[in-house]
């Protein structure tokens, strides 16, 4: 059985690669794997679910999109202080979420916050971050 980080760099590949099916396949397994190993949560569960969110969000899917990043925004409090970079990293695509929602106003408030507080202490994977910021 594939390892769920073996998973989600396949999901990755096949995202690139515009094969969206397969991609959000191989990202709901791996965050299946992780479930099954770790069901209290685990940070890596965390980031595999932000990855699905991004893509579903990608493709207009905002349900399972805003499902999965809060998801993955109540694991990651389970771990890190609240001001930790991968909080702001999860809130920030939590705002593109509620933008995408019809949450506009929130969304956006939530995106400059979380942008402003990426710029003082950027964390290695704040380029997703960056991505998902659209000033108005």
């Amino acid at each position: 059985m594939p390892t769920a980080e073996a998973l989600a760099l396949l999901a990755d590949l096949r995202a690139r690669q515009r094969q969206f099916d397969a991609a959000v396949h191989l990202y709901r397994q791996a965050v299946d794997t992780e479930r099954a190993l770790f069901p209290g949560g685990h940070p890596q569960t965390a980031t595999h679910l932000l990855g699905l969110a991004r893509l579903l969000l990608y493709h207009h899917q905002t349900a399972e999109a805003e499902a999965a990043v809060r998801e993955a925004l109540e694991i990651r409090l389970n771990f890190f202080p609240a001001d930790a970079w991968l909080i702001s990293e999860a809130e920030n695509i939590e705002g593109a979420v509620l933008e995408a929602t019809h949450h506009e106003t929130e969304g956006h408030d939530l995106l400059a916050r979380t942008m402003a507080r990426l710029l003082r202490d950027p964390g290695p994977g704040t380029e997703v971050a960056q991505l998902a910021w659209r000033p108005r």
